[in-house]
């Protein structure tokens, strides 16, 4: 078994907000596309931080995915604790699209592990980001997750590790394959930290799961 593994750099780890979610899942799109060209058979999407926001959001809006991985999952945009932060710029960014200005920059913020500082963004793409009604909240695109489904966070990554499985995890449907794990990391080296439990993980996928595509 081997594995071809594209990294795009897609435009939701771009703290710079130059473009829309939208895009990224365009990107994920194309590099899947190449895959199949290139004879791959079973995918897999992946990311971290608020690249695990994407993946999931991807896996329960697209067919032929055969797997999802959330590496240290991020951004946690419907949690009481970004709408106190970031709800006052949410909403100013509504309504600056509601009156035909959502393509004109604005100042508004952002957070990222617990600091709150200020970007310019124009208020749609911003709101791509930060809608809670959007693709960025796990809780809810986790529920229509169906396939083998990896979780893993890092044991001093507080903010997801005290939200436990029940956060956004359980809500997917049920699959034996699917497994939530604790690896020794902060947030940023949890990826790093992942890296066994990974391989051993899609190992078992590929053996245990038909082909979706």
């Amino acid at each position: 078994m081997s594995f071809r593994v594209p990294t795009p750099d897609v435009s939701v780890v771009d703290l710079t907000f130059r473009t829309l979610k939208d895009t990224s899942i365009e990107e994920i799109d194309a590099a899947l596309n190449v895959l199949r060209q290139q004879g791959a058979i079973r995918f897999v999407v992946a990311g971290h931080s608020m690249g695990a926001n994407m993946a999931i959001g991807y896996a329960a809006t697209h067919q032929g995915v055969d797997a999802v991985m959330a590496l240290g999952p991020g951004q946690t945009v419907e949690s009481q604790s970004f709408v106190d932060h970031l709800g006052g710029s949410v909403q100013e960014a509504k309504a600056r699209v509601a009156a035909a200005e959502g393509d004109n920059p604005a100042r508004l913020q952002d957070m990222h592990l617990g600091r709150v500082f200020s970007i310019e963004v124009s208020p749609r793409i911003y709101l791509s980001y930060f809608d809670p009604a959007g693709l960025a909240n796990m809780p809810q695109t986790a529920k229509r997750i169906a396939i083998p489904f990896l979780w893993t966070v890092g044991s001093r990554d507080k903010n997801m590790l005290d939200r436990g499985p029940a956060y956004a995890f359980d809500l997917a449907q049920p699959n034996r394959l699917s497994r939530y794990q604790v690896v020794d990391a902060d947030h940023m080296g949890t990826p790093e930290a992942s890296r066994g439990v990974v391989l051993q993980w899609l190992s078992g996928v590929f053996q245990n799961t038909p082909q979706t595509n």
